[in-house]
Parts: C-alpha cells; structure tokens; sequence
C-alpha cells in the first residue's frame, strides 16, 4: 500500500464494574505496543464506559500519490480547535 504512518488514534469503551483496571490496562498495553513496534504514538481519542469492551486504533498516516494518478493541487491548510461554545468561523484561521 505504500503508506507512512504518522499516528494513531484510540476509540475505548469498558464496562469499568466489570472489567478489573489491571484487566484494562493490559487491553491499552497491547495497543501501545503495536504503536511502538510501527514507531508511531498514540496521540489521543476517546475513552467512555461502556457496557462490553470496546477497542479499537485508527491510524494516520500519508500515502505517495500513486503512479500516473492526475495531480491536484493541495488544498489550502487549516487549522480549527472549536468548541461547542464558538463558531467556527470565529476560531477557525489559516496558517
């Protein structure tokens, strides 16, 4: 496929009075050293209680172009930290 990953994103839900935290953390180990083992960190996510276990990673990451495909100009860089209480228009601002 060709890609490079940059880094990974967590998605975890546990049933927290089901599940002991040493039985939960060895589930988070296993993901981080994945993580490690590919040299990328797990930047972040979402973590809720859930009523079974959920895990999950997503990774990103940047994939050449392939061979012969049509260039295209790169869409201009945004950044955006809103929050519920600001629109986007108000924070959102080019680099």
């Amino acid at each position: 496929m060709g890609g490079r990953p940059i880094l990974a994103l967590a998605l975890v839900g546990m049933p927290i009075n089901v599940l002991s935290t040493r039985t939960i953390a060895k589930v988070l180990d296993g993901g981080a050293s994945v993580c490690r083992s590919a040299g990328i960190p797990i930047a972040g996510g979402h973590t809720i209680d859930s009523v079974e276990a959920i895990y999950g990673l997503v990774a990103l990451g940047h994939r050449p172009p392939a061979p012969g495909a049509p260039q295209r100009p790169m869409p201009s860089r945004e950044t955006c930290s809103c929050s519920a209480s600001r629109s986007a228009s108000a924070c959102c601002r080019r680099r």
